[in-house]
């Protein structure tokens, strides 16, 4: 049971993680495609 709160404990973070990513990620797919 323990093991399942700290798994939704940690879901918010890992999601955010991966806002971050995909948004820096669609930034630099603009910016490379700007220069070429």
């Amino acid at each position: 049971m323990t093991s399942f709160i700290n798994f939704l404990g940690m879901t918010p973070f890992i999601l955010i993680i991966l806002g971050i990513f995909l948004i820096v990620l669609q930034f630099y797919v603009e910016y490379e495609s700007t220069i070429v």
